[in-house]
C-alpha cells in the first residue's frame, strides 16, 4: 500500500497564480501547474480534479485575502461599523501590492472560466450591501465603493494613470468621502 500524498494547497495555488502572471492565462493548464510545483499530475488532479476546480480555489483564496485585508483594516481603524466603508478603501487598495495581487485569479476566471465568476457574485454584492447598510449617504457610499473598485481594478491590469502621489491624494480624498458618508 502506497503512502498518502500530500499536497500543499497553498503552494500550488501560489505556483498556479505566479504561472498566469508570468505566461498568461492561457499556459495556466494542469500539467504546468503540477510540473511548476515540482508534483505529479497526477498528484495536483488528487486535489483539484479540473483545471475548473483549480480556477475556483484561486478565486475562493483572492476573496478570502479582500475580505481578510478589508476586517484587518477596519479593526486598525477601530472596529467600530462606523469604520467599515473607510477599512474597504484601504483593504482594497492596499491589497494591489501586497500579495502579489489576486490578478492572476480573476484573470484566470475570467478568461478560461467565466461563469465562475456568477458564483462569486453573491459574496461580493454581501460585502457591499453590508458596508452600504452602515452609511447614511447610499449614493456617496456607493461612489466611493465605485471608486475604490475601479481604481483597483485599473492597478490589477497595470493600467493606473496615476502617480504615486496623484493616487495618495485620491486615497486621501475617497477616505474623506468614506467618513462623510457613514453614519456616526
Amino acid at each position: 500500500m502506497g503512502r498518502q500524498q500530500t499536497i500543499d494547497e497553498k503552494f500550488v495555488l501560489d505556483q498556479a497564480e505566479a504561472l498566469v502572471r508570468e505566461k498568461g492565462v492561457g499556459a495556466l493548464t494542469l500539467a504546468n501547474v503540477a510540473k511548476r510545483a515540482g508534483i505529479s499530475k497526477g498528484g495536483l488532479q488528487y486535489r483539484f480534479e479540473t483545471k475548473r476546480e483549480l480556477v475556483r480555489a484561486m478565486l475562493t483564496r483572492a476573496f478570502d485575502r479582500l475580505d481578510a485585508s478589508f476586517e484587518a483594516a477596519v479593526i486598525t481603524l477601530g472596529g467600530a461599523s462606523v469604520h467599515e466603508i473607510e477599512g474597504y478603501v484601504h483593504g482594497m487598495l492596499k491589497e494591489t501590492g501586497s500579495y502579489g495581487r489576486p490578478d492572476a485569479a480573476l484573470f484566470a476566471a475570467a478568461f478560461s472560466e467565466p461563469d465562475l465568476l456568477a458564483e462569486f457574485a453573491p459574496r461580493y454584492s454581501d460585502m457591499l450591501g453590508r458596508v452600504k447598510a452602515r452609511c447614511d449617504s447610499k449614493t456617496d457610499a456607493a461612489l466611493v465603493l465605485l471608486a475604490t473598485d475601479g481604481l483597483w481594478l485599473l492597478e490589477v491590469l497595470g493600467l493606473n494613470p496615476l502617480t504615486s502621489s496623484e493616487r495618495e491624494r485620491v486615497l486621501a480624498r475617497l477616505v474623506e468621502l468614506a467618513r462623510a458618508s457613514a453614519q456616526r
